[in-house]
């Protein structure tokens, strides 16, 4: 795979600062380097066993006090040292951290190899120097005119003139690894031995998942994971279904996910195709599965996680890395481990060309704490403190002040608070007046309007590079001020949203403040009054304006299963206050969702009411959400919604188009003869061509979601009576017929219940909500009976 680097005079000394499981060792070894380890430092103590067996050395610095680089001086560092590689840690500047850059603390650690690689220089002694970590380390932090190690390499070609530079990036993909995974590398080269520092080796090629996996390792009970963990299996199988039929993939492709996640989350749940994502820490549930849905599961090519060993594997390294140790322990090596591919390639080209500078006789070097060492360690701090002061800008140091205030202790109690005698209570006891809804919005407004006043000032300025990060700065000062302001309605954020979309402002500021606007949307309608001890219902009959983009395309997406679908709705509506959405909104919440998925001709759309009535359910989760407010939304949004020159004749409800039962006065249950005619007399007025109702049964004049609800309500209240299955009788066929449980006893209008596990009957007039009981523990039931046919008769029943 690599050219033969030939002999070397000596072993090579090569130091490794946080040396993980050893990467570069583990490459040496593969190109048949011959070399010494020292300053091998981790804080990871359970790696000794095998470090000590691999290296074959026991001068190891291992655990949180011997490991840690930055308790260690330039004076204890062992000699000599021919080329460093280090990997420092990589959480400060990781795509899943906290982006903190130079401000995080455990970026200390990379500023520590950094100085002992200046004072290695300034010894006269170091010939090469290797740095990986990830790709966010070239992406510029928030606040930041450059990348952190763009600032360092500038610092470096300043004060070690004496090596050349560069940055390269390689994939593990690109050099016979199947996982996604991108590595940066900081090399450095003497420039006594070469006049640059030679470029990495070409990419080895390809390789798929399948050469990496270990066939002999069984599939997985899908019955032995948790609950939460079958159901992410179950959405993640309905997708792969759906990219197998739309050709996305093949049968023969085996995907990665990781099955600790769920679609509509936080973290969205990526699928890799032949390839594992990249390998960290912390995504040890990671699942491969065949496409081979047919056979069982235990039958199936692939179906189980992925094993540490083949973790191991797919770094580079033998599966026998940290073997007994525990699992855990092996995700987090591997995961922190960078590529043995990457590192061969990149340490190839540095050896061979530092190979003939080393003499059998190992020169001896200058002191680490000489005057050049010294000097350069503390222009190198000095300059990394300038660099962190310019990352945090304006905003950043205005916080800081605003928090240092705030956290500012009190030197001394209150002057009207006493030590030892409670406070008295104040004169008045009128309550403080609060300012009105109205008066907050329109403070708010005012705020946003004169924000936009002055940033549409800005337009005349540069456009490059400089200038829009000084102007995004500025912005999110601006953005500042207006969040502090107090909240608004649904209404008034309408209004906003409208005046920010005329502003003549860049279309990146335009998008900043429209989020700003979105997000301050406060809970409560505008005009309603709160009722004392109930929460208002709200409503919003123009929620679709608020979605995003994105919030769209998930929407339309056919991937996506429906319980996503419905947390973006809900997502959505919590973001713009809607806390207790109302029927209509409801309704209009389950319209968006069907017409997003809707992607034919208008002619060919067809709603199936049963499946919009489960949707609908699950939205709201209220078993009295009735179907008549599904039926009669889509004529309200074929008419009105911009997919509109859809007349509602061309919606098809299924599987019938009879009036909804929420609007007949008869009772839900009929005979099926009763049912056969009402379904004649239905068709024929269907055919009648007078009859000028529309296909859903509605009359013309409901036009509005709102008049359609308020008729559904107030059916609902007069058919809140629900009908129950029981026996018809008259008063002189009241016989005693025992204790046993039985259907009502309906008379003209009352009902009698037999109870037997309270031991008593029931009898409740049928326009009334309270019963009177009558009991037969103490008594005989036949004589308890008797007093219940004699209350019947008082309640003039005959």
């Amino acid at each position: 795979m690599v050219a033969p680097l030939g002999t070397f005079a000596r072993p090579l000394h090569v130091a490794m600062p946080c040396v993980g499981i050893d990467g570069c060792g583990t490459a040496l070894k593969l190109m048949s380097v011959p070399f010494v380890a020292n300053n091998v430092m981790d804080i990871e103590g359970r790696y000794e066993e095998y470090l000590t067996q691999h290296l074959g050395q026991s001068n190891l610095h291992l655990g949180p006090t011997k490991g840690d680089v930055n308790s260690i001086s330039l004076q204890g560092l062992e000699r000599p040292v021919d080329m460093i590689a280090s990997g420092p840690p990589c959480p400060p500047w990781a795509g899943n951290g906290k982006h903190e850059g130079q401000a995080d603390a455990r970026s200390t650690v990379f500023l520590s190899v950094v100085k002992m690689i200046l004072g290695f220089i300034k010894a006269g002694e170091l010939k090469a120097a290797v740095l990986e970590n990830v790709r966010g380390i070239q992406s510029k932090q928030r606040g930041a005119s450059e990348s952190f190690i763009h600032k360092l390499v500038y610092i470096l070609q300043q004060q070690v003139p004496e090596f050349h530079w560069e940055v390269v990036e390689l994939q593990a993909a690109s050099y016979m690894l199947a996982q996604q995974r991108g590595r940066i590398f900081l090399r450095g080269l003497r420039t006594s031995i070469a006049p640059q520092v030679p470029t990495p080796l070409s990419p080895f090629g390809n390789r798929t998942l399948q050469e990496f996996l270990d066939e002999s390792l069984p599939c997985i009970d899908r019955n032995s994971l948790t609950a939460c963990m079958q159901k992410n299996l179950m959405g993640a199988e309905v997708v792969m279904k759906q990219m197998l039929t739309d050709g996305k993939v093949e049968p023969t492709d085996l995907l990665v996910f990781p099955l600790d996640r769920a679609d509509g989350k936080v973290y969205q749940r990526r699928y890799s195709i032949n390839l594992v994502p990249t390998l960290t820490t912390t995504n040890k549930y990671l699942f491969v599965a065949s496409l081979d849905f047919h056979r069982k599961d235990a039958k199936r090519k692939c179906f189980r996680f992925l094993h540490p060993s083949e973790r191991m594997v797919l770094q580079g390294f033998s599966k026998d890395v940290l073997d007994g140790c525990p699992d855990s322990l092996r995700v987090q090596g591997s995961g922190n481990a960078c590529p043995v591919p990457l590192l061969t390639a990149v340490l190839h080209p540095i050896l061979e060309a530092i190979r003939p500078t080393i003499k059998s006789a190992i020169p001896a070097g200058g002191s680490l704490t000489c005057a050049a060492a010294t000097a350069a360690c503390a222009k190198f701090d000095l300059y990394m403190e300038e660099c962190a002061q310019s990352m945090s800008g304006p905003l950043t140091n205005a916080l800081a002040k605003r928090s240092m205030k705030v956290a500012k202790p009190m030197k001394s109690a209150p002057k009207r608070i006493k030590a030892a005698k409670p406070m008295k209570a104040p004169k008045s006891t009128k309550a403080t007046k609060k300012k009105s809804p109205q008066k907050h919005s329109k403070n708010t407004k005012k705020r946003l309007t004169d924000m936009l006043g002055f940033l549409t000032t800005l337009r005349g300025l540069k456009s490059d590079a400089d200038s829009i990060d000084t102007q995004k700065r500025l912005l999110n000062a601006c953005l500042v001020d207006v969040r502090q302001s107090p909240g608004f309605s649904a209404s008034d954020g309408k209004k906003m949203l409208e005046e920010v979309r005329s502003a003549t402002i860049p279309d990146w500021m335009r998008d900043e403040i429209l989020q700003c606007v979105q997000d301050m949307v406060v809970s409560g309608v505008g005009g309603e009054k709160e009722r004392k001890g109930r929460v208002p219902m709200q409503r919003n009959l123009h929620l679709y304006n608020y979605f995003t983009q994105d919030e769209w395309d998930s929407l339309g997406n056919s991937c996506n299963t429906l319980d996503t679908k419905l947390q973006v709705v809900s997502k959505r509506c919590g973001l713009i206050g809607l806390t207790a959405p109302a029927e209509t909104t409801y309704v209009l919440a389950v319209s968006i969702i069907i017409m997003a998925c809707h992607k034919g001709q208008p002619e060919d759309f067809v709603i199936d009411a049963q499946k919009t009535f489960g949707m609908l359910k699950d939205l709201k989760k209220d078993e009295n959400v009735k179907e008549f407010m599904m039926m009669q939304m889509f004529e309200h949004m074929m008419s009105r919604h911009n997919k509109s020159h859809v007349t509602p004749q061309v919606v098809q409800m299924l599987p019938s188009k009879r009036k909804p039962l929420a609007l007949q006065d008869q009772p839900a249950e009929t005979s099926p003869e009763k049912a056969e005619e009402t379904a004649e007399k239905e068709e024929a007025k269907e055919e009648a061509p007078a009859a000028k109702k529309n296909c859903l049964g509605a009359t013309p004049e409901m036009k509005c979601i709102e008049d359609m609800a308020a008729m559904v309500e107030e059916q609902l209240k007069k058919n809140k009576v629900k009908t129950k299955k029981g026996t018809k009788k008259e008063l002189s066929q009241l016989q005693f017929l025992g204790t046993k449980a039985r259907a009502p006893i309906k008379l003209e209008n009352v009902t009698i219940y037999t109870c037997p596990n309270s031991s008593s009957w029931r009898v409740k007039k049928n326009d009334e909500k309270k019963d009177k009981a009558f009991s037969w523990k103490a008594n005989d039931p036949e004589t308890t009976w008797a007093r219940v046919v004699a209350h019947v008769k008082k309640l003039g029943v005959k």
